[in-house]
């Protein structure tokens, strides 16, 4: 460990760059050595308001998830470097989970790694852990096999210590969600800038693009503000639906499907573009039974 952590310094000093305490601990996460792979080169760090230059578009989904700091380097086996190490550090565990679950779920396949990983079509391997996201990728025009690949990431995951599990909210989700579509979201949830902190997921058997999603408040008076904005989007159609959370309303979208919203407490529930009304409000009254 702690010879890791000299090299590090040694390729971070190499730049005129120190360890800031602003970088947080993402360049301590970066091996000398991992699988075979020697570092090659120095060590880059990204601090965060440097993130723009650095990730271009994915920036503001990263800036989103409170990051600390970002730190990557280049690894070889020869003269050529051909595997990247990205290491970004996250606030805490469940912003780690929401970045990844963003950026990877849905898009990329499911990998046995960290707490979870994921695989892309180009070989590249990304998992979540504590409060870190890595990703293992190999430097074009290198082609690397993914067994490589996995080798490294496994390396890496190794050395962070703890075993993240799913965020505990997540399990207030109701039954019938496909696996690996929960999602932790900042803001913008289901289109509305005014719902952040969402916990959402897709629901077995709906539309591809209908959503389920609870958003989580500081306090009940948010929640309600944000509950009225939502009722009020859904125009003069909506209609009360009893026994679901303190208040709850359905509205027909007019094409087929129905939009539940309801509230409870500091929490704001609901299920867009649902086929099945009923099957919907069950999900709902559920899962604001489930949310204390």
């Amino acid at each position: 460990m702690i010879a890791r952590r000299l090299a590090v310094l040694i390729a971070l000093i190499s730049l005129g760059v120190a360890e800031p305490s602003c970088f947080g601990q993402a360049a301590s996460k970066l091996p000398s050595a991992a699988a075979g792979w020697r570092m090659s080169g120095a060590a880059r760090s990204v601090s965060p308001n440097a993130l723009s230059a650095a990730f271009g578009a994915e920036s503001k989904l990263l800036a989103s998830y409170d990051p600390k700091g970002v730190a990557m380097a280049d690894y070889s086996k020869g003269a050529e470097p051909q595997v990247r190490i990205t290491v970004f550090e996250l606030k805490d565990p469940l912003n780690a989970f929401g970045f990844f679950s963003v950026a990877h779920r849905g898009k990329e396949n499911p990998t046995r790694l960290g707490a979870e990983g994921a695989t892309a079509k180009n070989g590249a391997m990304s998992f979540w852990k504590e409060q870190f996201v890595v990703r293992v990728a190999p430097i074009p025009p290198a082609v690397i096999e993914k067994k490589a690949v996995k080798a490294v990431a496994e390396a890496v995951a190794n050395g962070i210590p703890g075993n993240s599990i799913m965020p505990f909210l997540m399990m207030a989700m109701p039954r019938g969600m496909d696996a690996f579509s929960e999602k932790f979201v900042r803001a913008g949830v289901a289109g509305k800038p005014f719902l952040k902190n969402g916990y959402t997921s897709h629901m077995m058997g709906t539309a591809p693009n209908s959503l389920f999603y609870f958003c989580q408040f500081d306090n009940p008076a948010q929640a309600k503000a944000a509950y009225g904005l939502t009722k009020k989007g859904l125009g003069p159609s909506a209609k009360a639906l009893p026994r679901v959370g303190a208040e709850a309303v359905s509205a027909p979208d007019g094409k087929g499907t129905t939009t539940i919203v309801a509230l409870k407490g500091k929490y704001v529930i609901g299920f867009t573009k649902a086929a099945d009304a009923a099957r919907a409000a069950m999900a709902v009254g559920s899962t604001a039974g489930n949310l204390k």
